[in-house]
């Protein structure tokens, strides 16, 4: 659909078809995320970036039905082994240019009430 929409904007006449309805095959399938977080660095971080950064002059554009949110994501362990994975994890990231952070138990909580109460911290990356 970003394909079609793209094209569209350029001036070309553009017909999307599906087997079914609109969005019902690949069109309207995926994960639903932008995790910059997990893309390594370089040309798939690059790009990840950039196809992030055209969401809010779409959403300008065709308004907001697709339910575009950035709140950041988490990564969250429950014992200090995972804790110190993600503690390395956080800072290779923020060398990567992500505003990314560890956060405790507590913060992890509030940022998403729904973690269980044994969770012991989590990653917190903005741009995610």
């Amino acid at each position: 659909m970003s394909t079609a929409y793209f094209l569209q904007q350029a001036g070309l006449a553009v017909t999307v078809v599906e087997k079914e309805h609109l969005a019902y095959g690949a069109s309207g399938r995926n994960a639903g995320f932008i995790w910059l977080s997990l893309r390594p660095a370089g040309v798939q971080l690059d790009l990840a970036r950039a196809g992030r950064d055209l969401y809010p002059g779409i959403v300008d554009d065709i308004g907001n039905d697709f339910e575009y949110r950035q709140h950041g994501g988490m990564i969250y362990c429950f014992n200090d082994g995972q804790l110190k994975v993600l503690s390395e994890l956080a800072e290779a990231r923020r060398a990567d240019g992500l505003d990314m952070e560890l956060v405790g138990s507590r913060e992890a909580i509030e940022l998403c009430p729904v973690l269980p109460e044994n969770v012991a911290g989590a990653t917190f990356c903005r741009d995610d």
